[in-house]
Parts: structure tokens; sequence; C-alpha cells
């Protein structure tokens, strides 16, 4: 058994021959989903399928099976994602979870096909299961040992999901559940279903902040700072009023949430909710005297939530705020300073939201994509993950919701995260292309958002055979994929005659590859590459690439043979054992 809070590689989980005693998920096929990981693959760069500007900061769409996509990636992003961000199938029966017989057999296996699984499949759960255990595997060893996971889920496969979450993260690292109340539900039923989940779950749970903070807070603090500046000015109590106001107005857009709060009084910044008032049956009721008609104040419907003695105390502290007349409801006076700004385990936010957003991205075709995740929800729960400077993955991408989430924090507070969605799309309908980046590129147009990306697509496996079969293109993207200085940042690519990309410190990579495959580096073709990449303004040490060097590496360049540098890099000997 691994200490509480120690990583283990991923294909160390899901052991064979669990500890007895242990409380362990088993089904059919178990041992098989051990071995499901398949070798890595070329990523090849489709151009016209991106989006290419200069506030990129390196993200990623790819299209292709996520397991595929992800074992290419270890090589440069193995420990280095922050947030991981899902909306797995949730097997309804509905053409939602395509269980693929020939890649569950052969997790190399270039087929993509397979039947749905439907409803009254008795196998349904296994094949669930089947699916997400060596998806969740490589997924760990993708993030970082400070990284958080947010997959969404309802009751269908939550108790499942919450098992094999213990068994590959750990149950010490276990951070919540939070429950999305997205529906009212008004059809005749046992129970009417108004919720889904979103299970959080840390990598090693030490290692992530005790306490989660969104942009609400920072908000609120500069709003906060703003009063006092007002309060030091020396501004009368209705100078510093109408200031508040007109401050409030102007910045509206910019505070959010926080809109409401335009009113002062000698405290600061409050504003009025209807929290006195019973939200069910079972309330107090009494009169309260209106301070200026001298009439009872209106009760709640359901009566108040306090007994008398409370809130007639709450009168005499300021807390309570009177109508113009009588006819006016009471409400609790809630200040600024008080303001909830943490990550509740309950979020009301209606699902339909997610429909309206693409309908305002594609008007000419809104059912282009069927019940996509609002983008003011994963907004919202990245906001309080997901640094300025976070790696965000979604290797369920979808219609691209988490993408547009992550430009919209960027635009909200000048950040510079990243985002890596990965999708498949199905055999008649390739969505990735023809729906989840141009919803990226329409949301940046259309909403004025910071971001871009780079469009990849799952190609062929590589394994020690074919690398030597490659082709000079083939070969430099394998180069910029797998170089280790581009680690967490990824290669920038370069089209020179010898220099083909350059890393996030400025160091050239190049690459000497004839029609044979098979030329050394000499000196005059050391010096062309020195010359190349100064013309170019890049750093020194060279990473030079080629089959063999006639030069001794020196302080000027670094020398990495081929192919067993890039072999090494793939990890080829990644084992699922």
């Amino acid at each position: 058994m691994e200490p509480e809070g120690q990583a283990a590689t991923p294909f160390d989980l899901l052991v064979e021959d669990p500890d007895e005693g242990a409380v362990h998920l088993f089904w059919a096929d178990r041992k098989r989903a051990r071995l499901s990981i398949p070798k890595p693959r070329l990523l090849t760069p489709v151009p016209e399928q991106g989006d290419s500007t200069d506030e990129d900061a390196g993200s990623l769409l790819i299209e292709g099976e996520n397991r595929q996509a992800m074992v290419s990636l270890l090589a440069q992003y193995r420990e280095k994602v922050d947030v991981v961000l899902i909306d797995p199938p949730y097997n309804t029966g509905r053409r939602d979870l395509r269980y693929d017989d020939a890649r569950f057999e052969d997790p190399d296996a270039d087929v993509a096909k397979g039947d749905f699984v439907s409803a009254e499949d008795g196998g349904k759960h296994a094949k669930w299961l089947n699916q997400m255990a060596p998806t969740l595997r490589v997924i760990r060893d993708l993030m970082a040992p400070h990284g958080v996971i947010l997959i969404h889920i309802d009751d269908r496969e939550l108790p499942r999901l919450l098992l094999l979450m213990e068994e590959i993260f750990r149950e010490p690292n276990r951070i919540g559940t939070i429950i999305w109340k997205n529906a009212t539900e008004n059809n005749p039923t046992q129970v009417a279903v108004e919720h889904e989940y979103i299970v959080v779950w840390a990598k090693n749970k030490p290692k992530v902040p005790r306490v989660w903070v969104g942009p609400a807070a920072e908000t609120r603090d500069l709003m906060l700072a703003r009063y006092a500046e007002m309060k030091a000015d020396g501004l009368s109590d209705a100078g510093i009023e109408k200031a508040w106001k007109k401050f409030v107005a102007r910045h509206k857009e910019e505070i959010g949430e926080f809109v409401h709060y335009n009113k002062v009084d000698e405290h600061g910044p409050y504003t009025g909710m209807r929290a006195l008032h019973k939200p069910e049956k079972g309330g107090y009721f009494y009169d309260i005297e209106h301070p200026v008609t001298k009439k009872p104040v209106t009760i709640p419907m359901r009566g108040y939530r306090f007994p008398e003695p409370r809130l007639r105390e709450m009168i005499d502290q300021g807390r309570i705020i009177f109508g113009s007349d009588e006819t006016q409801l009471l409400q609790l006076k809630v200040r600024l300073e008080e303001a909830d700004v943490a990550l509740r385990s309950v979020i009301h936010l209606d699902g339909r939201a997610g429909s309206n957003d693409i309908e305002r991205l594609f008007p000419e075709s809104p059912d282009i994509f069927p019940n996509p995740k609002p983008v003011d929800l994963e907004e919202y729960v990245l906001s309080f993950v997901a640094s300025k400077e976070a790696l965000v993955l979604d290797c369920f991408a979808g219609s691209g919701t988490t993408g547009h989430a992550v430009m919209r924090l960027n635009k909200r507070d000048a950040g510079h995260r990243r985002f890596i969605l990965i999708d498949e799309g199905t055999d008649d309908d390739p969505y990735v292309t023809t729906m989840t980046g141009e919803r990226l590129r329409r949301a940046r147009r259309v909403e004025a958002l910071p971001g871009g990306f780079t469009f990849l697509r799952v190609d062929q496996r590589i394994d020690t055979d074919g690398l030597a079969k490659l082709q000079r293109r083939q070969l430099v993207d394998l180069i910029r994929q797998t170089d280790a200085s581009g680690r967490g940042s990824r290669i920038q690519p370069v089209e020179g005659t010898y220099v083909i990309g350059t890393n996030a410190r400025g160091e050239a990579l190049c690459l000497h590859f004839d029609a044979a495959g098979r030329t050394a580096v000499t000196r005059d073709i050391l010096r062309a590459m020195y010359l190349e990449a100064a013309e170019l303004g890049l750093m020194q040490p060279l990473r030079v690439y080629a089959t063999s060097s006639e030069v001794q590496t020196s302080d000027g360049f670094i020398f990495f043979k081929l192919p067993d540098e890039v072999a090494s890099n793939l990890a080829m000997n990644i084992r699922a054992e």
C-alpha cells in the first residue's frame, strides 16, 4: 500500500490482485482494462483547422481517440497539467457511449467504430468502466503534483465513478462533490431529477491550496479599497453615496455579480437581500411597524425566518432595510465584506444556458450539438482552480465549452491560461472540425476574447520500425512534439532550412535530414545552423537532431541522435504493469 498522498504512476494502479481487506471495484474485463494503454502516435498539425493569433498562449485542439492523444502528449506534458475538467459519457443509453470492441482488444487500433450502448444492455456499466479506467490512468500521469480533476456525471455512473476515483487517485485525495441544480422538473415521476454532479479530486491533496479563492474575492477587495479611498478623501456621507453609485455604474461590467452593492451607509457598501423570508412552511408571523407610515409591514407569505426578538435585535443593529412604505417586504442588509466568494457545493444554473450559448454562436444551426454544458458553469468552477498561468485539459471536449471558458477567464483577468481539448467525433459526424474548432473561433471573434489554438490530428502509430520510415515533414512534427525542452510549454514551429522550432527559452531546434536520412552533421553544416539561428534571433545552445555528428557537443550546441532521442522521449518503455 502506498503512503497517503504519495504519487504512484498510473501503470501501477488497478492492480491485478488487490490487498485482502481493501475495498476495490470489480467488473468484467477489469484485468484487460489494465492493459488498455496505447502506444504514442504522431500528432500532425492541420493549420487550416487552427486559429493562429498573436495572443495564442499555446492552446491545442486535438482530433482523435483521447487515450492515443494523451499518451502522445506525455513526452512534453507529463505532470504539467494543472486542471482537468471533463464531461465523459453519462451512459444514458441515448447514443452517448460508443463501445468499441476492436479498440478494447487492441488500444492501438485505428478503427473508430462500435455500437452505441443501449439502456437495456446488461453489460453497460462494465463497458463504461472499460473506457473510463484506462483513460483516468493516463490523465493522472499528465496531471501536475498539485493538479485537480473535476468530472461531470449524473446518478447512473456516480457510484462506480467514486469507487474508481478512490482506487486510481486514492481516497485521501478526495476534495468533494458539487451538486449542479440545472433544471426544474415538472413531469410526473417518483423523484423529479433536477441536478447533476461534479466530482472533484486532487492528485496529491496536501499540494493543493487549502482555500480556493475565485476572482470574485479580488473584485470585492478592489471595491472595498476604492471605498476606503473615498472615506479618506473626507467626502460627506451624501458625497460618498453619490461617488459610490457613480463608481459602480461606471465599472458594472468588471464588477459583475457585485453590481447590486451600490448602496453605502456609515459602515460601508451593502445591498438588500430577501434572506428574512422563510422559503418553506413553518415561518414566524408577527407585525413590524414601518418607521415612517407607522403601519404594519407586509409579512412574507410563509412568514419570517427568525423569531420576533431576533428580528427586532437586527433592526436595532441597522441590519434591516425598510421599503418606502409598509407594502414592501423587509430586506436584510448584506455588506460587501460579507459577500460570499467561496466555491459552494451547490450551484444553481439553468442547464438550458448551454444550448443558448450554441444558438448565439450558430444561429444558422442552433441544434448543431446536443446538451452542451453552459460556458458560465465551466468558467465559474475554473475561476477557483485555474490560476492565470494554468494548463487545462479536457479530453472529452465535445462542443469546446472548456476552451471557451478558458478564453473568457483570460479576458477577465488578463491571464495566460492554455487549454488542451481532445475529441474524436464520430464516423458520421466529425464535429471536432465542423463544430468544436469553429465554436472556439466564433466565440473569440463575437466576444472579443484573447486566444487562438493549434489544431493537431492523431496520426500514425510510432514504434521503432515506424521511426525509421518517417519522411522529413513527419520527423519535424515528431521532434516538435517530443523535444524535452518543450515540456509544459510546447515547441513553437519555425520553418527554416535547418531550424525547425524554438523553445520557451528562445533556443533553436535544428534538424539535418537528407533524402536518405543518414547524413552526419559536419562543421560546415553546424556553421550554417549557427548562422540561420542568429538571423532568426534565436539563442544557443542549438538543439541539433541528426543520425550522427562529426562534431563533438560543446557549449554552443547539443547533439541528439535520431531515432534514439525521439524514441526515448516517446516513452516507448511504458508498461501496463
